[in-house]
């Protein structure tokens, strides 16, 4: 299981609820994240005070990596906080650098791409 966590400031944030369209309330401080299909989560969100925690499994499709991604830049924006992906690591870019859902991500998605791209 990979973890991103974003801290912030609850004096500065009334916290209510997620701008993305793909986070379902489930219960007061529980969320799920699911693609425009309803039929498989690929991520669950916890709030507390001051942290949000982001689970999600390590063998996801690359679109889901694409819109877990961008859900958790929308959180980050939503609640003005500080990401830390330091165990969501996903790969290596093309320079062998170590590559997480957050940190040096457009690198890493182009890398993938790239190969792709080789292997048709």
């Amino acid at each position: 299981m990979l973890v991103t966590k974003i801290t912030y400031s609850s004096v500065n944030n009334t916290f209510t609820d997620f701008s993305s369209p793909y986070i379902k309330k489930y219960e007061h401080n529980y969320y799920k994240v699911f693609p425009e299909k309803l039929d498989k989560q690929i991520a669950d969100v916890k709030v507390n005070d001051n942290l949000i925690e982001i689970s999600f499994l390590e063998d996801l499709e690359l679109k889901e990596y694409i819109l877990l991604h961008e859900v958790i830049k929308s959180i980050q924006l939503d609640v003005k906080g500080t990401i830390d992906d330091s165990n969501s690591f996903l790969g290596y870019t093309e320079l062998g650098e170590r590559a997480y859902i957050i940190r040096n991500w457009s690198k890493w998605i182009g890398y993938v791409h790239e190969s792709m791209k080789n292997c048709q």
